[in-house]
């Protein structure tokens, strides 16, 4: 009985090699940012599932954070930074300091865009555009936390999200500060899982922009930079390497 008992749960443990894997056989030829050549990229998109599925789900968050993208009329806050992005860099940051009280990146960004006309259309390409580009920014996050099977889930749960499209479509500041936050969380999981002060000077960078979205991060990143200090604690008696690098 014991034995069969033991036989049973060794038939249930599942190893990182006996899960299931869309690629197969194919192996990334990327190792280095030298290996990004046309070859390689073609190789990825030709023989690798998860690269296909992913450019399926940014294609069809093209198309659905930018259908009927101009059609309904600006609203107050949309108004609001249709008015505010058209004056120069200086006055935006005099703006941002004095009556808006939010940080001005997001309206030098849409006072670059108006160069490309002044409708409810180009006002709202910049954010639709942040919504896109999260969505591999998810599937880089997701494989990260554990593989590529969560990455894909990730980036398809942020595809087809309501929210995710709706403040797509919007001409606010909220899905630049997905985008910037989503890199930030990016960044510091590659951190952790290298040491390599690379992406330590990325993820503190990343961060310092992050506040020029929106001063609300401050919360998320104070709850990574605590995770930090604790995760990172943990291994100063045995390397203070660690603490050189955070």
């Amino acid at each position: 009985m014991a034995k069969k008992r033991d036989d049973r749960t060794h038939e249930k443990k599942i190893g990182p090699d006996q899960r299931a894997d869309l690629d197969s056989d194919f192996h990334t030829p990327f190792r280095s940012v030298h290996d990004l050549t046309f070859e390689n990229i073609k190789a990825v998109i030709i023989h690798s599932r998860y690269t296909q599925i992913l450019v399926t789900l940014i294609f069809v968050g093209f198309i659905l954070r930018f259908y009927n993208l101009g059609f309904n009329s600006l609203w107050l806050d949309e108004a609001t930074t249709f008015n505010w992005s058209k004056p120069g860099f200086f006055e935006i940051w005099e703006i941002s300091r004095s009556v808006d009280f939010h940080p001005p990146l997001f309206h030098w960004i849409e006072h670059i865009i108006l160069f490309f006309g002044q409708n409810e259309f180009v006002l709202r390409t910049a954010p639709a555009l942040f919504g896109i580009l999260t969505i591999p920014v998810f599937y880089l996050i997701g494989k990260e936390f554990l593989d590529k099977n969560v990455g894909i889930i990730s980036a398809a749960l942020l595809t087809f999200s309501y929210f995710g499209i709706y403040y797509s479509q919007e001409a606010y500041s909220y899905s630049l500060v997905l985008f910037v936050f989503s890199l930030v969380i990016l960044f510091y999981l590659i951190a952790l899982r290298t040491n390599n002060i690379a992406f330590w000077i990325l993820f503190g960078v990343i961060s310092a922009i992050a506040f020029w979205t929106h001063y609300y991060v401050f919360v998320g990143l104070g709850i990574i930079y605590l995770h930090a200090i604790i995760t990172i604690g943990s291994h100063l008696k045995k390397n203070m390497r660690h603490a050189k690098n955070f």
